[in-house]
């Protein structure tokens, strides 16, 4: 599993610059509804890994880079760190991130969008990491 997040770090960091770069405003609508899916789907208490997996699915279309979507599109949604969160302490923080993801895309900032990408990634992995090592009851 962290493999894979290593391998998302490289891919979603740099779709999220090219999309800050050449999405439109349907673009945008698009980002913004796959956000708002994975909220609802939260806010509900339900399992909201194959939303989560659709977001940077959505700002890979953005990039009109389909190799990108190629490979994001083969992501299973059990592999979504989402699944391994505890949701008292760590979902509002990665809605937090997905929102300043978003919010660096709709105002065109290519390295915000990858800094913010990346930092979100980084943290998914740590937040990984301390739901791995926590001890089973």
């Amino acid at each position: 599993m962290f493999a894979i997040l290593e391998l998302r770090t490289c891919i979603e960091t740099e779709a999220a610059g090219l999309a800050a770069q050449r999405a439109d405003a349907r673009d945008l609508e698009n980002i913004l509804r796959a956000l708002q899916a994975i909220e609802a789907r939260a806010e509900h208490g339900e399992d909201a890994s194959s939303e989560d997996l659709q977001f940077p699915l959505q700002i890979a279309r953005t990039t009109r880079t389909p190799y990108l979507v190629d490979v994001l599109s083969q992501l299973d949604p059990r592999m979504s760190p989402r699944a391994n969160l505890d949701p008292e302490r760590s979902l509002s923080r990665v809605n937090n991130e997905h929102t300043d993801i978003y919010e660096a895309i709709a105002r065109g900032e290519a390295e915000g969008a990858r800094a913010a990408m990346r930092m979100h990634l980084i943290n998914s992995r740590e937040r990984m990491r301390r739901a791995s090592s926590a001890p089973r009851e």
